[in-house]
């Protein structure tokens, strides 16, 4: 292959999809991604022709945030080659500006106020401690927004009712439980854009490594010689074909799809395979259980605070903020995320528990949180303003499983959450004290009436 066709300029796509030119953005990627499987049966015959010459090392499945990472750091080595495999294609033209921007994800059709906000963070960040990242830099940009939703900063007050103080530290370090802190967000803060593994990591890789990337690309099976993995059946639009790989195939489809593909290649319980005429490489009864989930729950209450789906909701004003994003990076499309909080459940809560749970949760290590408080605000249907504090459970101690419901990976997996099945009912109970943790706090005297959840707990 031509070294030039491997280089896509992610730039100039994300510059004709900002000006929502995606019949340009296709056509680039149409025509600098020559040698990546996107559809066409004359691409796939050009595949079958050059794969014979292809010396694949490392084929990884699944461009995701890991699966592109990690094939982006192998292929760094220029001694070896590596294949990316993806089921999608590239989010710039797949999704538009709605994977671009992260304010994006608030707008709603409600109207609102139109006030500005000067362009500066609306906290004092204080502390940053560059002992805290890596000295080599990468190209993943995890800074803090340029700005900042003016209702969050209010929440802190709740947080400090239920006794997680503010901690001028950042999350990135590792030291988490018992306090709340403004996080970091994998945006770009020269432009303002999503900062996503495709965005830093692949597109350096293209650039600059001989990484060969196959989007739209389902793979189907994986192909073993004996019990060693050696390739990867792969689909484009129903013509099948094969990329082999000398030395390892890596699996990073995600949680319900990684091991769905262990099971249809073989690898799994031997008496589900031949159920459905699998022919069994390993009887590994493992794949597929101890699935961890952290279950989401949350309280809403109106609240008396301009908000950040306010500023963007409007017409009007939500051109202000787009001219204002595109100037400098600023304003409420740049932002995402806020304060967090982690926990592990206090004394006097704890003492609620069973021993049954005490013991269950004591599997954890001593700091570990075993819920985390996340912030959001919102415009309800009546173009109230909502704050909403959800909760995370960080330490499940129940445990769920993904199965097959047939031998191809075309038919979805069958996935149980496991949501609190544990037998000591440990989660129910670390539950329960999270949304008393949540009445304690009242949103510090910004709270107008409760919308979501009731006050009735045991």
């Amino acid at each position: 292959m031509d070294a030039g066709t491997r280089r896509l300029s992610m730039p100039s796509l994300r510059r004709a999809i900002a000006g929502d030119s995606l019949d340009a953005a296709r056509l680039l990627v149409a025509n600098q991604w020559s040698q990546v499987a996107t559809g066409g049966v004359g691409g796939i015959a050009t595949l079958l022709r050059e794969k014979i010459d292809l010396n694949i090392i490392f084929a990884l499945i699944g461009g995701g945030t890991s699966g592109i990472t990690v094939a982006s750091r192998l292929a760094e080595d220029p001694s070896i080659s590596v294949a990316l495999i993806e089921a999608g294609g590239f989010y710039e033209v797949d999704n538009g500006n709605y994977s671009v921007l992260p304010g994006l994800s608030l707008s709603s059709p409600f109207l609102a106020a139109t006030e500005s906000y000067q362009q500066q963070p609306l906290v004092d960040w204080v502390i940053f401690d560059p002992d805290a990242f890596s000295t080599t830099g990468g190209p993943l940009q995890v800074p803090y927004s340029n700005w900042v939703d003016p209702a969050l900063t209010w929440f802190q007050r709740a947080f400090t009712a239920i006794g997680l103080p503010i901690s001028n530290e950042v999350f990135n370090s590792g030291s988490l439980t018992d306090r709340a802190a403004w996080v970091t967000s994998t945006i770009d803060p020269a432009t303002g854009e999503r900062s996503s593994s495709e965005s830093s990591f692949l597109e350096q890789a293209v650039s600059n490594t001989s990484l060969i990337v196959y989007t739209q690309a389902q793979a189907t099976k994986i192909l073993f010689d004996s019990a060693t993995a050696n390739g990867v059946s792969v689909s484009t639009q129903a013509v099948s074909y094969d990329i082999c790989a000398k030395k390892e195939v890596i699996l990073s489809a995600g949680v319900f799809h990684s091991p769905q593909l262990l099971m249809v290649s073989g690898v799994g319980p031997a008496a589900l395979l031949e159920h459905y005429s699998i022919p069994v490489i390993s009887d590994l009864w493992g794949a597929g259980r101890n699935l961890w989930d952290q279950l989401i729950f949350g309280v809403q209450h109106k609240i008396n605070l301009p908000i950040q789906a306010q500023l963007i909701s409007d017409p009007q004003s939500a051109a202000q903020a787009v001219s204002e994003f595109l100037e400098d990076a600023s304003e409420p499309y740049s932002s995402l995320n806020g304060m967090i909080a982690f926990e592990k459940i206090p004394k006097d809560l704890r003492s609620n528990f069973t021993g049954g749970a005490l013991t269950a949760l004591d599997q954890f290590p001593v700091d570990w949180p075993e819920v985390e408080y996340a912030t959001a605000t919102a415009l309800g249907p009546d173009g109230s303003h909502l704050g909403l504090i959800e909760a995370a459970l960080s330490a499940p101690v129940s445990r769920g499983n993904v199965t097959i419901s047939s031998s191809s990976v075309s038919n979805p997996p069958e996935i149980n959450m496991g949501w609190f099945t544990d037998p000591a009912g440990a989660d129910a109970q670390v539950a329960i004290a999270a949304f008393k943790g949540f009445l304690v706090s009242r949103f510090a005297g910004l709270t107008i009436v409760e919308t979501n959840c009731g006050i009735k707990l045991p």
